[in-house]
């Protein structure tokens, strides 16, 4: 299996709505892979986070899903998967607490693993409190 060097976009808005609303735009470099439908993007996403250790990202996109999987001084897994409710666990050297996440909406436009992935998802905290979320992804190819 061998890889393709891609560019990602990521749009991040959290709180959608909300009295808070707030975007971010992450570009970066990563690597892809296909097994099968599903493609595989490695990362860095130290850049993003004031850390004293170096922050990895996965994303794997199939049909009908987005699973991202976060490693570092934080640690996640997070599955999007449409009318899904996934637990999710946050852990980090000194903190440790469980979420919930519903994936809300998602929509693919994607070919050979560039394109585009958008969605939407609540996430819900142990305190009673929730955001809504959407995360745009753009993938393109790169010449290596």
């Amino acid at each position: 299996m061998s890889s393709k060097k891609v560019w990602l976009v990521i749009d991040s808005t959290f709180d959608v709505g909300g009295k808070e609303e707030t975007s971010l735009t992450f570009y970066t470099e990563g690597d892809m892979t296909e097994k099968g439908d599903i493609y595989t993007y490695k990362y860095d996403e130290s850049q993003m986070y004031d850390a004293p250790v170096q922050v990895k990202s996965v994303l794997e996109i199939g049909d009908n899903f987005v699973r991202r999987t976060l490693t570092g001084d934080l640690n996640y897994v997070m599955h999007f998967e449409r009318g899904n409710i996934d637990s999710v666990l946050y852990q980090s050297a000194g903190l440790s607490f469980m979420t919930q996440v519903e994936t809300i909406e998602m929509n693919h436009r994607m070919v050979d693993g560039l394109g585009e992935v958008d969605f939407l998802y609540k996430i819900s905290f142990s305190m009673g409190q929730s955001m809504i979320n959407r995360v745009s992804i753009r993938m393109s190819g790169r010449e290596a």
